[in-house]
């Protein structure tokens, strides 16, 4: 049976030491809708080849080497709704806060914080005039820092950053 044929729907490759050449055949997957990676051996060419994924929804690609330049030429599926990139230790908060107004759908979850779709009614209800909104969660070990208007528009970010 050819990969192709599979209406495979999730697949965890969590420490797998899998490679950025071994994601290409996943765009055949058309079923896929949750991936989960983690693996220092992955870089920004991974992100191109998981961008063809039709129905992907949720994507980790965690302790990978994404930059920046990576993530800003990602073309996230219009159907991803969580992008966990947890460990990606060369991003920056400006290219994923970026990131986040290009994509205003998907939750973005990395040590500098988790940006996720908001509005006036709270996190999990929809508003389409504030779709675009944004707010970004910074989590401590134990209490939770303040959270702060940051830049124009609709990003907010935590005063001690």
């Amino acid at each position: 049976m050819a990969l192709q044929n599979l209406k495979l729907e999730r697949l965890n490759l969590e420490h797998t030491q899998v490679r950025d050449e071994a994601l290409y055949p996943l765009s055949s997957f058309l079923e896929l809708r949750y991936l989960s990676l983690k693996s220092a051996s992955l870089a920004d060419v991974s992100l191109y080849y998981l961008s063809s994924i039709p129905k992907l929804t949720n994507l980790s690609v965690c302790d990978a080497v994404l930059t920046n330049y990576g993530i800003d030429i990602f073309k996230a599926p219009e159907t991803l709704k969580l992008l966990d990139l947890r460990g990606c230790w060369l991003l920056t908060e400006d290219t994923i806060l970026s990131f986040c107004r290009r994509h205003p759908q998907v939750e973005v979850i990395h040590e500098l914080g988790t940006v996720y779709p908001f509005n006036k009614n709270g996190p999990h209800h929809s508003s389409p005039s504030r779709s675009t909104s944004r707010t970004v969660q910074m989590a401590k070990k134990k209490d939770q820092a303040p959270v702060l208007p940051y830049l124009a528009g609709n990003c907010y970010l935590p005063s001690n950053l």
